[in-house]
């Protein structure tokens, strides 16, 4: 094989692509009141393997009976959903910085490399690590409010409020070991672990 010269920079770096929308709804009466919005939020991560998803709503109603009772609630849910590499991306920041350009990512039948020369064994191959294995984070949160006021008499409120907080996360992750080869040779170098790499 020939050696490379090789950006990694290109291969693992991107200008992320960003899109959020938002949509709002509110109006009422004299009785009845409300806001209602929602929100999407999609973003590709500045490192390959990475990127971040949420989605959003607010609920906002308040309502009067009649003269003496109102009652209203206050809604907010959150679900995200953020992918990473299994390292991280200040591991894979790093890993780019330390790898040599003297070899190209994989090899011209798709195998992944690990470096041209002996030497290059230790360092870790960042596109390799991107592609395999990864960290994958699901979360949902949910706040709920409500009030009911009740005013008897001239001078009197009475208020009872409510609450309800939800938090969910749910994660997984894989590490993964990969074989990587020589790139001048096409040769076994080594195996790409994971775990406690």
């Amino acid at each position: 094989g020939e050696i490379a010269s090789f950006n990694w920079d290109d291969a693992i770096f991107k200008n992320p692509f960003v899109q959020k929308h938002n949509v709002t709804l509110s109006g009422g009466s004299d009785k009845i009141r409300y806001n209602i919005s929602g929100g999407y939020w999609d973003q590709d991560g500045v490192v390959v393997g990475s990127a971040y998803k949420r989605y959003n709503t607010r609920i906002n109603i308040d309502s009067d009976i009649n003269k003496y009772i109102s009652f209203g609630v206050n809604i907010a849910a959150v679900h995200g959903k953020r992918e990473d590499t299994y390292n991280g991306a200040v591991d894979m920041m790093l890993s780019t910085y330390a790898a040599l350009p003297t070899y190209a990512a994989k090899l011209p039948d798709g195998r992944p490399v690990g470096g041209a020369f002996e030497f290059e064994s230790h360092n870790k191959n960042p596109l390799t690590a991107a592609e395999h294995g990864g960290v994958w984070d699901n979360s949902y949160n949910f706040n709920g409010q409500a009030y009911l006021r009740i005013k008897p008499v001239k001078g009197l409120t009475w208020e009872t409020t409510g609450a309800m907080k939800y938090d969910h996360n749910y994660k997984k992750q894989i590490n993964p070991s990969v074989k990587e080869y020589n790139y001048l040779t096409g040769e076994l170098m080594g195996v790409m672990n994971g775990i406690g790499e």
